[in-house]
C-alpha cells in the first residue's frame, strides 16, 4: 500500500490538500497528529523510500505503528476528499441525495422527502443516470408505503412500468458500453488493422447487433457511445474520412450539450482527442481543427481535474498539428504557452502525460535542429523518478540520448552512453532491431576520424538501410521515434543539416 499512498498523496492538488488538512485538524488526540505527520513527510518527499521515512519519523511510537498509521491516513484523505466533492459531481449529489431522503424518512419528514426525490429524480433522469434512477423508484416506493398519496393499483402500475423503462435503458447503456470498451483495448494492441484477423476483430464489434441501427434520439450517452464506436472503427481500418464523419456528428452533440461534459468527461475528452487527431490527418479539415481547440480552451463548467486532462488533450494535438504543419520558427507563440502550461500544472500531471509531453517537445525541437532544446526536454526524460509510465519513451531515451549528443558534438561522452544504453536494454530485453541498428552505429561512428567524411556517409548510410524496412512491418505501430530517425539519417547521407532537410520534406512548397 506504501508506494499506492505515495502516489495518491502526491496526485492531490493544492486545494485538496488544504481541505484534507482542514478536516484532519478537526479530529481529536494523537492519533490525528501523527496521521498528519506522515502525510506531511510523504508530501515532501520526491520518491518513495520507506528506509529513508522510517528515519524521519518523529517518535519511536509513530515508526512502531507506521502500518495503523498508514491506514488511517488513506481512511482520512479517502473521508476529507469524499466531503469536498459531495455534490460537485453528478453522481455524488445523487449519492448524497439519497442519503437525505433516507435520513427525512427516518424522522417522519415524508413532504420534504417527496420533494428532494423529485428534484434527485429530475437530475438522474436528465444525465441518463439510469441505475441510480432504479433506487430513487425504490426509495419512491418506500415513500409511498408512508404517504399512500394515491390509489394502490395506478402507484405500482406506473412503478412497474418506469422500472422496465430504465432497465432497458441501463441494458442499453451497458451493451453499448462493453462495445466501446472492446474496441478500446483493440485499439491499444493493434492500433491499425493490417492482418485479416485484425479486421475480423475489429468487424465482430461493428457488427454487433447493437450497432445495427443508432440508439434513440434522447439517449445521449448510448449515441455518443455508438458514435464513438463507429469512428474509432473507421480510424482502425484506415478510413478517415468515414471517421470524422462520425467524430463530427458526435462533436456536434457535445457542442449542444454542454452541461453533458464534465459528467461523462472521459468520454469527452476521447471524443475530442479523437475528433482532432482526425482533423489533423485530413488537411481540408484544418480550420476545424483551430476552431475546436479555442472552443475546448474557453470551456467553462468543468472541474480542475477535467480542465487539466482537457487542457492535455488540446496541447498534445496542437503540439502534433504544429509538428506536421508548422515549421519550429512559425510555432514559437504554441510552444511558449505549451511550457508555460507544464511548468504551471506539472505538480499535478500524471506521470504518464507528463513523460508524453517531454518526449514530443524533446522530438519536435530535434526535427528542425535545435539539438540544445531538445537535450533540455530529454533529460527531464532521463531524470524522471522511477514509474511504469510510458516505459516505451524512457527505454528510447536511453539510446536517443547518443544521437543528440553526436549532433552536440560531445563525442567525448559517447563511449560512456554506449555501455550504459547497451546495459540497460539487454537487462529488460528490449534490444530490438531499431535499438540494435542505433547501437551498432553508435559504435562504427566511435571509429570515423572526421565529420562529414566519406566513411562517415557510409555508416550513416548503414543506419539507414536498417531502419527504412523497419517501416514496412506487418503488425503494430512502427518504432517510437523510427520517422524522425529515418529523417535525420537520410539527411546525413544527402549532406543537408537535419533541420534544413526537415523543412524541404515538410514544406516543399516554400523551397
Amino acid at each position: 500500500m506504501s508506494s499506492q499512498l505515495f502516489a495518491l498523496i502526491h496526485s492531490l492538488d493544492k486545494s485538496e490538500k488544504r481541505f484534507f488538512r482542514l478536516y484532519a485538524q478537526m479530529g481529536a488526540g494523537r492519533a490525528f497528529v501523527s496521521t498528519l505527520q506522515l502525510f506531511d513527510l510523504i508530501s515532501g518527499m520526491a520518491a518513495w523510500d520507506e528506509a529513508t521515512l522510517e528515519k524521519t519519523l518523529k517518535t519511536p511510537a509513530m515508526r512502531d505503528n507506521l502500518s495503523s498509521i498508514k491506514t488511517r491516513l488513506l481512511d482520512l484523505i479517502l473521508d476529507s476528499q469524499r466531503l469536498l466533492r459531495s455534490k460537485k459531481t453528478i453522481g455524488s449529489l445523487l449519492r448524497a441525495s439519497i442519503e437525505d431522503i433516507e435520513f427525512l424518512l427516518s424522522k417522519q419528514q415524508y413532504a420534504f422527502a417527496k420533494k428532494r426525490l423529485r428534484k434527485a429524480q429530475a437530475i438522474a433522469l436528465h444525465f441518463e443516470e439510469e441505475a441510480m434512477m432504479l433506487q430513487l423508484l425504490y426509495w419512491e416506493q418506500q415513500l409511498f408505503l408512508r404517504m399512500a398519496d394515491e390509489p394502490e393499483v395506478e402507484f405500482y402500475a406506473r412503478m412497474e412500468q418506469a422500472n422496465a423503462h430504465h432497465l432497458a435503458r441501463l441494458d442499453l447503456q451497458q451493451g453499448f458500453l462493453r462495445l466501446h470498451n472492446r474496441i478500446r483495448s483493440l485499439v491499444r494492441t493493434i492500433v491499425r488493422a493490417r492482418k485479416p484477423k485484425d479486421v475480423e476483430a475489429y468487424q465482430a464489434i461493428v457488427q454487433h447487433p447493437l450497432m445495427r441501427s443508432p440508439p434513440p434520439e434522447d439517449a445521449f450517452y448510448t449515441t455518443s457511445l455508438f458514435l464513438q464506436i463507429r469512428g474509432t472503427y473507421h480510424l482502425a481500418m484506415g478510413e478517415p474520412q468515414s471517421a470524422w464523419d462520425n467524430f463530427d456528428l458526435l462533436m456536434q452533440r457535445w457542442d449542444a450539450h454542454t452541461d453533458q461534459i464534465e459528467h461523462r468527461s472521459d468520454l469527452y475528452l476521447s471524443s475530442l482527442n479523437n475528433y482532432l487527431g482526425t482533423c489533423i490527418t485530413l488537411p481540408k479539415y484544418h480550420s476545424h481543427f483551430v476552431e475546436h481547440v479555442s472552443r475546448a480552451k474557453q470551456l467553462t463548467g468543468i472541474l480542475p481535474t477535467t480542465k487539466y486532462k482537457l487542457e492535455w488533450v488540446v496541447f498534445s494535438q496542437e503540439l502534433l498539428y504544429h509538428m506536421n504543419f508548422k515549421a519550429l520558427e512559425d510555432a514559437q507563440p504554441f510552444l511558449t504557452e505549451f511550457e508555460d502550461w507544464i511548468k504551471r500544472i506539472e505538480s499535478t500531471l500524471d506521470p504518464t502525460r507528463k513523460i508524453t509531453c517531454f518526449h514530443n517537445l524533446t522530438q519536435y525541437h530535434y526535427m528542425y535542429g535545435q539539438y540544445k532544446g531538445a537535450n533540455r526536454w530529454l533529460q527531464k526524460i532521463l531524470q524522471f523518478p522511477a514509474t511504469d509510465a510510458r516505459q516505451d519513451i524512457q527505454d528510447y531515451a536511453q539510446v536517443f540520448q547518443l544521437v543528440l549528443h553526436y549532433e552536440l558534438g560531445n563525442l567525448d561522452l559517447q563511449e560512456y552512453l554506449l555501455r550504459n544504453a547497451t546495459r540497460h536494454l539487454r537487462q529488460e530485453g528490449k534490444v530490438f532491431e531499431m535499438e540494435d541498428a542505433l547501437l551498432s552505429w553508435a559504435k562504427a561512428v566511435q571509429k570515423v576520424g572526421q565529420i562529414g567524411s566519406t566513411l562517415e556517409t557510409e555508416v550513416f548510410q548503414a543506419l539507414l538501410d536498417r531502419l527504412l524496412p523497419l517501416a514496412d512491418g506487418a503488425t503494430g505501430r512502427p518504432p517510437l521515434g523510427l520517422n524522425e530517425l529515418t529523417m535525420w539519417a537520410e539527411s546525413k547521407v544527402a549532406g543537408v543539416p537535419f533541420g534544413e532537410y526537415t523543412r524541404r520534406r515538410m514544406f516543399p512548397e516554400k523551397e
